[in-house]
Formats: structure tokens, sequence, C-alpha cells
């Protein structure tokens, strides 16, 4: 199960800092298909490549099975610094 608990994203353009996600809830059970869909601009990408841990939100959660995927690229982190 893949849950998204108000996930955002925010990126400064400047000095201006551009909302590029609103916060937006999401719960994928096993074996479920989803579509995601919207206009040019309002966040598709952005969404996906969260759910797929490619980028991280500026605010919120993304559970993968219940664990906080925000621990991830920290222990990946120690794990290949370990290896060195």
């Amino acid at each position: 199960m893949i849950e998204l608990k108000d996930v955002s994203k925010t990126v400064t353009l400047g000095d201006s800092p551009i909302t590029i996600l609103q916060p937006t809830s999401l719960v994928v059970k096993d074996g479920d298909y989803i579509s995601i869909v919207g206009p040019s601009g309002s966040g598709k990408s952005t969404l996906m490549n969260m759910i797929g841990l490619l980028d991280k939100p500026s605010s919120g959660h993304i559970l993968v099975d219940g664990v906080d995927t925000s621990r991830f690229r920290t222990q990946v982190s120690l794990a290949y610094e370990t290896e060195k």
C-alpha cells in the first residue's frame, strides 16, 4: 500500500516560492489501478515522481506499507558510506 498524507511541493524561483503541488492525500491499496489526470501544469508529473520516490515532498509524508519513506534516503546514504 502507498499512502500520501498532505504531500505538497514548493520550489523557489528567484526570491519567490512557487507551489507546484497543493497538499494532496491519496491511498493506493495493493492491486489497485489508478489514473492521474489534470490540465498541464497541475502537478501530475511531480505527484508521480513523489509516488515513485524520485522526488521528496516539501511537506507531508509518503508511506509504503506503513513505513515513512523520509527515512529511506538517510538509510541508503548511511549504507553507502559504510561500504566505502
